[in-house]
């Protein structure tokens, strides 16, 4: 017992067995918490098209409404088409050295993912948003020309798009 009780005084060997048992309780932590997570992981949560749309007409409505002149706005977007998912794939290419031109074949196949509960799922690389092809706004200053300017190119300038594709008008909202 006097050895033991010798042992613990020591103080490094006091600090190594206490950053041990941190060690020790942080792996028991990190796998209770990666396995509560791991089934949604793969799965892509995405608003749905009308809420993601509905966010960007909320967001773009409140913008225009802070430009001089422009006043009380709406604001409509439609969509060229909806999101688009990416896939990552397994990809393996076969020579075959035999024949007098080499022929080379690549066969591409979805990379699936399991979770704890067993399903499989294809993994996700990456999504694609939905590409705005119009926007109109109608505001009360939507008649000067001036507002309407300054307008379009505020909208070609956050999404990117071209002048063409941006309606401003007047209205009573």
């Amino acid at each position: 017992m006097k050895d033991f009780t010798k042992i613990l005084s020591d103080k490094k060997i006091i600090i190594f067995l206490a950053v041990c048992a941190i060690g020790i309780l942080l792996v028991i932590l990190g796998n209770v918490f990666a396995g509560s997570n791991s089934d949604n992981i793969s799965k892509s949560e995405t608003l749905p098209v009308d809420e993601y749309v509905s966010g960007l007409e909320e967001r773009l409505r409140e913008t225009v409404s802070f430009i001089d002149g422009a006043g009380s706005t709406k604001v409509f977007i439609t969509l060229d088409s909806s999101y688009e998912t990416v896939y990552a794939n397994n990809s393996s290419i076969n020579e075959n050295a035999d024949s007098i031109k080499s022929a080379k074949t690549t066969e591409k196949r979805l990379a699936y993912t399991q979770g704890l509960s067993g399903e499989e799922s294809a993994v996700v690389v990456k999504q694609i948003c939905p590409k705005i092809c119009g926007v109109l706004i109608v505001c009360e200053g939507g008649s000067d020309k001036y507002v309407q300017n300054e307008i379009v190119n505020s909208v070609s300038t956050a999404f990117n798009i071209a002048k063409n594709k941006i309606y401003v008008t007047g209205g009573r909202i």
